[in-house]
């Protein structure tokens, strides 16, 4: 048994107990909405290099009609994507300039596969959760 004087100090060592595990709840679905968010770019990335090569203004429209993105936050995407072997470029000249074109890979195309799949296990299950199919324990 708690004494009465002690009982101040431990409801708040319990309440910093709580307060830190929620703390560590909110953290990881953080880091888990962080990851699907990268995850999902990386997948419309190389979605849209999946059906041909494009320059990267064009490759920006095309993931701006589902994403809300800037090309500064794309450009780095495609530094790791092409740094991890999904992507490859090259120059093309137009009007007398170049344009980086990019093209997605053998193992880019393998990744987005997985990506894929991934994202209809995921789909599903939101759907599941928000049909109201999924049991609470």
């Amino acid at each position: 048994m708690i004494p009465l004087e002690g009982l101040k100090e431990y409801m708040r060592k319990e309440q910093d107990v709580f307060a830190h595990a929620r703390f560590l709840v909110f953290e990881k679905l953080i880091q888990n909405i962080v990851q699907i968010g990268a995850s999902l770019l990386d997948a419309c990335v190389l979605a849209v290099l999946d059906r041909r090569d494009v320059y990267g203004y064009e490759l920006t429209v095309n993931i701006k009609s589902i994403i809300e993105i800037s090309e500064s936050t794309l450009y780095p995407v495609l530094r790791r994507l092409q740094k991890e072997g999904y992507v490859v470029t090259y120059d093309q000249p137009y009007n007398g300039q170049n344009r980086r074109y990019y093209s997605i890979t053998d193992s880019g195309r393998e990744k987005l596969l997985a990506y894929r799949q991934d994202w209809q296990e995921y789909k599903t299950n939101v759907d599941r959760m928000m049909k109201g199919d999924v049991e609470y324990e």
